[in-house]
């Protein structure tokens, strides 16, 4: 953990506050922790993006004239409609203490696999695994082997790649990914059109005629062959 963030002070807090900063380039955060003040202070956009190209999770963040703390990037806030970066918050943490954490799943042999290979689709079911472990100690991600599954079948978390001093917490009866049945896209086509044609309009219904109207009917028929 070597890299050392420097953060700005920052006294004005708000909307219009945090708007100014990222017209700026910077980006509002806060830190915050056990046994620890929330601090907002913004960091330089570039100086943010370096260190998420890095994809480091543990760093040593440095406040004004601070000294360097450990901490991880608990949250970032994203903009729904363009991305832009938001805000960003940070949680100090102590290396002899254990924390709980996300990490992602990452599947291996996904190209060997005999369903795939049989046109099956792969589907990660579960993205994250929460893992109990020190800061120092965080995987990158937790590696599940799916080059043997066939169609129909499952992972578990059970399966998940074990990590020295890396406990998972999540259920380990959870399933991680399965492979289904090829799409019969042919087959969806023509159900997604016959569905269409049902919606763009109701199908004609023929009016049953009511016992009266067909025994006042033949009763007039009768008439008309006397009169002729």
């Amino acid at each position: 953990m070597d890299t050392v963030l420097k953060g700005y002070e920052r006294k004005e807090t708000g909307t219009r506050a945090s708007q100014k900063l990222r017209n700026e380039e910077k980006i509002p955060a806060v830190l915050y922790g056990k046994d620890t003040k929330n601090t907002n202070f913004y960091i330089e956009k570039q100086e943010v993006e370096k260190l998420l190209r890095r994809q480091e999770r543990l760093l040593n963040l440095s406040i004004g004239k601070g000294d360097p703390v450990p901490t991880l990037i608990q949250d970032i806030q994203y903009e729904p409609i363009k991305g832009d970066m938001l805000h960003i918050d940070f949680l100090k943490v102590s290396l002899d203490e254990k924390i709980e954490v996300d990490v992602p799943v990452e599947l291996r042999g996904s190209e060997l696999s005999p369903g795939v290979q049989e046109g099956g689709n792969l589907e990660t079911v579960l993205h994250e695994i929460t893992v109990l472990c020190f800061p120092d100690r965080i995987p990158e991600s937790l590696s599940l082997d799916v080059s043997g599954m066939g169609i129909g079948e499952v992972k578990t978390v059970s399966e998940l790649e074990q990590v020295e001093e890396v406990e998972i917490l999540t259920d380990a009866e959870e399933i991680v990914a399965s492979v289904h049945e090829p799409v019969d896209v042919e087959a969806a086509t023509d159900l997604e059109e016959s569905l269409q044609e049902i919606e763009a309009g109701e199908p004609t219904v023929q009016k049953q005629k009511e016992p009266e109207e067909i025994e006042t009917k033949e009763a007039e028929n009768a008439d008309r062959k006397q009169q002729e």
